[in-house]
């Protein structure tokens, strides 16, 4: 009855303490603006996203038709979700204050709390991983089945939610491979497979295409725009010639390899990438696939303007491997650093180019008009460097096989940042909402750590 307690101690301070804490901060800062840029696909369920989040939506109008409450919904399947994940993980390791403390800093934070005022998926993806790391975690450990497929369709379901948690499909396979024997990890498999399966299947016979959505395209050619250099034997060589030359006013402040400053490099293709996209690539890709064929139809269009952008990805990834490695390396390391949080001097310095990004019309992000004094940056810095290594360890205790279970909750935590950041650095730019989306998973190795420490230092006292 005592462990009981304690475990759903833990379950009740995250759900009070961040539920108080989103009160507070729903009367400090009222009425957010619901709309952000990429809201309305969403609204329309177009083509190309993934149905969950729309449906969720659905949902939700129908017990609030103008979304109004949509950011307390949100925040509140947030909360519970955390709350379990975290009351799981205490009843591996009993450290209640601990595990209360991470999981009020993991749902009842300021970052998490902005995107669940917006129609935007980042919210409902965050709940719906917490699930899934907790179901996961359960069964590996407590050796359930039961909690193995609810993990399975709970990841099915993120997917849907948001494709980027194809890297946590991935990180899946992987911990089954390592964990489970294999015969076993593909019958877990197979809800998250069924789920996709229908879904593919849906699309194709609907929309005329086998895949959950028709996005990747879209979001790769605007992160190799710089990469783009027609050639006379390609099929492809005046459209990429158009595009080129019309991204030269912006490729050629972008510093050429190897990228020896890699902020530089990372500020002046993450400020140019939707203009780079949105204002010229696609458009001229949608030009020139219409001319091709005046009659298509919307769903026709999409998919021939992702297949396309693929199409114009792939050849600039084959001819510039390095510059493209260079690439991801240094957005993938800024997933880890967040160079977006900047010191005064540093954003003075960055002024000049914001100001002549601007005069172009090219949209600057709102986290440019904030600053943050020197000291709290350099500690932000040396603390994400140390959570960085201590993934690289976790990661290798749970490839050397170990039964500890704390290093079996910090090990799967670090797959799912690592997963993450890298599958966003191979497509886009490292922006603060992919980043958020594994802060909980930030918190499970912070509590791990101090777990740690704090039973070194038990140990010593009791000596």
């Amino acid at each position: 009855m005592v462990n009981f307690y304690k475990y759903y101690k833990v379950f009740c301070n995250i759900l009070f303490f961040s539920t108080l804490l989103y009160i507070f901060y729903s009367f400090k800062f009222p009425g957010l603006n619901l709309i952000s840029s990429d809201s309305e696909s969403f609204l329309t369920n177009s083509y190309y996203r993934t149905p969950a989040y729309p449906l969720f939506l659905k949902i939700t109008k129908f017990f609030n038709d103008d979304l109004t409450k949509l950011p307390v919904f949100q925040q509140l399947i947030c909360v519970i979700s955390g709350a379990i994940c975290f009351q799981i993980c205490s009843s591996i390791k009993n450290s209640p204050l601990i595990w209360s403390l991470l999981g009020v800093f993991s749902v009842g934070n300021p970052l998490v709390w902005k995107y669940s005022n917006f129609v935007l998926s980042e919210s409902l993806y965050i709940s719906f991983s917490l699930l899934f790391f907790g179901f996961l975690i359960k069964g590996i450990i407590k050796k359930s089945g039961l909690n193995l497929y609810l993990a399975s369709l709970t990841l099915g379901l993120l997917i849907l939610i948001k494709p980027v948690a194809y890297a946590y499909l991935a990180s899946l396979i992987l911990i089954f491979f390592i964990k489970l024997k294999f015969k076993k990890s593909i019958l877990f498999l197979l809800p998250c497979l069924l789920i996709l399966f229908i879904t593919c299947s849906i699309n194709y016979f609907k929309n005329g295409f086998f895949s959950t959505q028709i996005f990747g395209g879209y979001n790769i050619v605007g992160q190799i725009s710089n990469l783009i250099k027609p050639s006379k034997k390609d099929d492809n060589f005046f459209i990429k010639e158009k595009i080129e030359k019309k991204l030269e006013f912006i490729n050629k402040r972008i510093p050429d390899p190897p990228y020896s400053n890699w902020k530089d490099y990372y500020w002046k293709t993450t400020l140019t990438y939707n203009y780079s996209l949105w204002n010229i690539i696609e458009p001229e890709i949608e030009e020139y696939i219409t001319k091709k064929n005046i009659n298509i139809s919307e769903a026709d269009k999409i998919r021939a303007i992702n297949t396309l952008s693929w199409q114009i990805s792939k050849d600039a990834i084959i001819e510039n491997p390095f510059n493209y490695i260079q690439s991801v390396l240094i957005h993938f390391k800024s997933m880890w650093i967040m160079p977006f949080f900047n010191k005064k001097n540093e954003l003075s310095l960055l002024q000049s180019e914001i100001d002549s990004f601007k005069s172009e019309s090219i949209l600057i992000p709102s986290i440019l008009n904030q600053s943050f004094p020197n000291i709290i940056v350099n500690i932000k810095n040396i603390v994400m460097l140390f959570l960085f290594f201590s993934s690289l360890f976790f990661l290798l205790q749970l490839i050397l096989n170990s039964n500890n279970s704390l290093f079996l909750i910090s090990g799967i935590s670090s797959i799912f940042i690592n997963s993450n950041h890298l599958l966003v650095s191979l497509v886009e730019p490292a922006i603060p909402r992919y980043i958020m989306v594994v802060i909980p998973f930030l918190a499970l190795i912070i509590a791990v750590l101090l777990i740690i420490v704090k039973d070194k230092v038990n140990l010593k006292l009791n000596k």
